[in-house]
């Protein structure tokens, strides 16, 4: 599995995205909540080839279910 989140659940109001890219690509990672609202962005810009720990602040988000979405270009 080329993705991983973790602590789930969030400890200390940070959490940890680990990610591995096949190929340098422009990326973007958005949390979402359940109803497709757009909640934070991560991260946008370009990642080199390869493994990557990208930790963020929950501290802003309200106790609850979210998404992550992660995507290149289109």
């Amino acid at each position: 599995n080329p993705t991983k989140l973790y602590p789930n659940p969030v400890v200390n109001r940070r959490m940890t995205l680990e990610i591995n890219l096949p190929q340098a690509q422009r990326i973007n990672l958005l949390i979402y909540d359940i109803k497709g609202n757009l909640m934070a962005k991560i991260f946008e810009g370009e990642m080199p080839e390869g493994g990557h720990h990208i930790s963020f602040s929950t501290g802003e988000l309200k106790p609850g279910s979210y998404m992550i979405k992660i995507f290149g270009p289109t």
